[in-house]
């Protein structure tokens, strides 16, 4: 069988949750770690693996910056002695598996350097980039990349890399691992706040929303630290909520903000559009225009938002004439139907 191995990265504070929610952890073999850490369904987790697997290739996910995950790999592998940096344990895996396709999912991870030397062992090397270009001299050194960003395309077939723009999509079985409720939550967001980042301008729709709705709207995630004292955002924040726990909220919700950074280039292009309808939420989103004209949600599947104004007047129209359900019914189909790992 052909053998693929899939290279992410996560998010640290993700990591260092997942290790405070069991203590025990931490002293488990390398198997159970990876095991657990994966059971969370963070990010793409291991949904590229899963699908693939039913292809049937033989397929292994690495977390490369899962510190105390890797350094039990090493462990195991090699003895007492530590790693002597994490990129070397990933590389000791990648030896260790020899896959025929390395799939990498954060470009910036490896140096050009060992890509290239990857590349030497006649492996086929390819990507998933759909976040501030990583560089260069980082894509070059790929055979095939795959984008959400149709702007990317030709910037890194420019550079003489195959490109393929695949939209992002929605593990359908997240469905059966979430914790179902009432649709209590009347507005959610769950992601990242805070000026000075590749998401600064979907702030004022945040703020608007928390200063009109403060009762209704509650949000999820990283950056509270970053926010003004007198952000009406800090009366909102609920806490941090990775993997399972994200899916979770959009279970629970009626209406899942959405906001996309300068980087997206006015192309609909995030995770959240997905994993949000793909749980029956309705989204409200900005870049819908885009979304209509390549075929990837229809008028009726999404709502929509121009500015920080027009944001709000929906939500009051969504909550009031109870066609949020209506909507999250038709993109959960949508999603299900056409924007699935599988």
């Amino acid at each position: 069988r052909m053998k693929i191995m899939f290279v992410d990265t996560y998010y640290p504070r993700a990591l260092a949750s997942f290790y405070d929610a069991d203590p025990s952890l931490a002293s488990k073999y390398y198997g159970e770690q990876r095991s657990a850490i994966l059971a969370r369904d963070f990010g793409t987790g291991n949904f590229y693996s899963r699908n693939f697997s039913t292809l049937g290739w033989d397929c292994r996910d690495v977390v490369a910056n899962a510190s105390t995950l890797q350094a039990r790999y090493w462990t195991e592998r090699k003895g007492g002695e530590q790693p002597p940096d994490i990129r070397e344990v990933a590389l000791l895996q990648i030896a260790d598996f020899a896959p025929d396709v390395l799939f990498v999912q954060d470009l910036s991870f490896f140096s050009p350097d060992q890509l290239r030397e990857l590349k030497s062992r006649g492996m086929f090397l390819a990507a998933q980039h759909s976040c501030p270009w990583a560089g260069d001299e980082a894509v070059r050194s790929f055979d095939l990349i795959f984008t959400s960003f149709p702007h990317y395309v030709p910037r890194i077939q420019a550079l003489g890399v195959r490109a393929e723009l695949v939209p992002l999509a929605f593990e359908h079985t997240i469905r059966d691992r979430a914790k179902w409720g009432p649709r209590d939550i009347d507005i959610a967001f769950v992601g990242g706040v805070g000026r000075g980042s590749h998401w600064a301008r979907g702030m004022d729709v945040l703020d608007a929303v928390a200063q009109v709705y403060p009762d209704q709207f509650r949000w999820w995630g990283y950056g509270a630290d970053r926010l003004e004292a007198d952000s009406p955002l800090r009366s909102c924040y609920q806490g941090e909520a990775w993997g399972l726990d994200q899916y979770s909220v959009y279970a629970r919700a009626k209406i899942v903000i959405n906001r996309h950074g300068e980087v997206a280039e006015g192309h609909l292009n995030n995770m959240r559009c997905y994993e949000a309808t793909g749980m029956g939420a309705c989204l409200l989103t900005d870049n819908a225009e885009d979304a209509h004209a390549r075929g990837l949600f229809s008028p009726e599947d999404i709502d929509e938002y121009n500015d920080p104004d027009e944001a709000v007047a929906q939500i009051r129209w969504l909550l009031d004439s109870g066609l949020w359900a209506t909507i999250g019914g038709r993109g959960r189909e949508r999603t299900l139907n056409e924007h699935t790992y599988e």
